[in-house]
Parts: C-alpha cells; structure tokens; sequence
C-alpha cells in the first residue's frame, strides 16, 4: 500500500472531518496516526469498512492495539469523524454523512448507556449521582 504525504500539524480536511472550535488545528499527528489516517482515507462510508487487524497488516503491525489507540486519537484530539460498524461489513470507516453520524451517534449513546448502567451498579451509585459525576467531567474536560 503507497504512502501518502500527510502534513503531520494539521488535520486534512475532507470526508469524515468536522472542525470543532480549532483545537484540533495544531494537535500534531503520531507517525502510527498518521499512516492509519491515510489507509481510512480510501474507505469511507460504512460499505467500505477495514477490520483493524488489516489495517495493521497494511502497515507491518504485530497487532491491532496500535490501530485502535490510533483511531481513538484521531476521533478524540483531532476531530475527525471515524466509525466503526457493529455489522457487517465490520470495522472502521470515515463517516461520509450526517445518515450514517447520526446512526453512529446513536450507537455510541448506547453503548455509553449500558457501561453507565454496569458501573452505576458496580459502584452502588445512583442516576443522579453518576449524572453529577459525568457534568464535573465534562466541564473540566472539554
């Protein structure tokens, strides 16, 4: 698989990018970021989903590991809008509309819903409780 020259102090702008406020303008890119930056480039829209583990293959990785904290970078630093399908055809795409983010969107909610409701009970706390906890979070983390 060619290399692509990715500017590693910027976001490429594009299909799956959303800008949010500029911080994620000067966030440089790891080498490992980057590279799986440019394989998710060629698969955008869910039809065109890669499993991690061929990512990893592309880039001469032992593991997925490195991939997924990659792809997590990426969504969570840099702004880009990267999903990952519970259905086949499975693995991560670049989002390539607001159908398929908000359905994403969605699925995330969900998913948050069901740890919160496993930790609410493993640590005996209420709704309430974790809701407070959560907008603490929140406000010293955005």
């Amino acid at each position: 698989m060619d290399q692509l020259a990715i500017d590693f102090t910027r976001p490429i702008v594009g299909a799956g990018f959303k800008p949010a406020q500029g911080r994620f303008e000067t966030c440089p890119y790891t080498e490992t970021e980057a590279r799986v930056l440019a394989v998710l480039e060629m698969h955008v829209g869910r039809a065109n989903a890669v499993k991690a583990v061929d990512i990893a293959s592309a880039m001469n990785l032992s593991g997925d590991r490195p991939v997924r904290e990659a792809v997590k970078s990426l969504t969570e630093n840099h702004g880009y809008w990267i999903a990952s399908s519970i259905r086949p055809p499975y693995g991560f795409y670049m989002i390539d509309d607001s159908d398929e983010g908000f359905e994403y969107a969605e699925n995330l909610f969900s998913r948050a819903m069901s740890i919160l409701r496993r930790y609410s009970k493993i640590k005996k706390k209420s709704a309430f409780e974790i809701c407070e906890q959560i907008k603490l979070f929140l406000t010293c983390n955005l």
